[in-house]
């Protein structure tokens, strides 16, 4: 079942990744010239789905994709993001070492960090929204003038719903993201409920994990460059 579901959502990430690099060779040399540049200057902060992509990435055979830098650990989460190094902390490795996100990030540098976080949050009885500014408030005072964009949470499979990770929550986590990143002046990327209405995201059986960053991809190739907010 697990073979089954990974090759599914591989082969989700795969049309989209065809999808955004056919636009890209249609705005011609220049404009994936730009693009590359702009992902040079990105890091991406994330979880279990975030480090799929970073898999996906690092096999491209666009150059442009392995510009993209990554943070991310399985299970990481608003939460334990702000944990102190221990043996039971789980933060991504930089250099090989643990680091909280936010030394990593001033030691490699960056202009725009993504965060996809929340799902492994969802369990956790208190506001998500409060260790997110948290987390994106050190980032922003280890590394000044840095951007931040939050990425939406990616629904579940009607099966995969357990306790409180059910698409219904991952849709008001999502509200509450979009309102965090409006009052902060933050990018906001919502991959999936476009796709999605109030419906289907209560009801419906759906597999956005490695799907949505197909959306992210095809938002960040389209502003090749620019430091305007991301918001769709």
């Amino acid at each position: 079942m697990k073979k089954k579901k990974w090759a599914v959502l591989g082969a989700l990430v795969a049309a989209g990744v065809l999808v955004v690099l056919l636009a890209v060779r249609l705005a011609g040399i220049t404009e994936a010239q730009k693009a590359e540049a702009y992902l040079k200057n990105c890091i991406m902060v994330g979880d279990s789905v975030t480090v799929g992509f970073q898999n996906y990435c690092a096999k491209s055979d666009q150059d442009m994709w392995k510009q993209l830098r990554f943070l991310a650990s399985v299970s990481l989460s608003a939460h334990n993001a702000l944990w102190p190094v221990s043996e039971k902390s789980i933060h991504p490795l930089y250099q090989g070492e643990q680091r909280p996100v936010w030394e990593s990030i001033s030691m490699m540098g960056a202009k725009d960090v993504f965060i996809s976080l929340g799902l492994n949050d969802l369990n956790i009885a208190d506001d998500t929204c409060v260790y997110y500014q948290e987390l994106a408030d050190k980032i922003q005072t280890w590394s000044p003038g840095t951007r931040i964009h939050v990425i939406s949470v990616t629904y579940v499979l009607k099966e995969g719903e357990k306790n409180e990770v059910r698409n219904v929550n991952i849709q008001e986590l999502n509200k509450k993201l979009k309102a965090l990143a409006d009052r902060n002046g933050w990018g906001f990327l919502d991959l999936a409920s476009p796709r999605f209405p109030a419906a289907a995201a209560a009801s419906a059986s759906i597999s956005t994990s490695f799907g949505s960053f197909a959306r992210m991809m095809k938002i960040v190739s389209a502003r090749t460059g620019s430091s305007a907010r991301a918001s769709t």
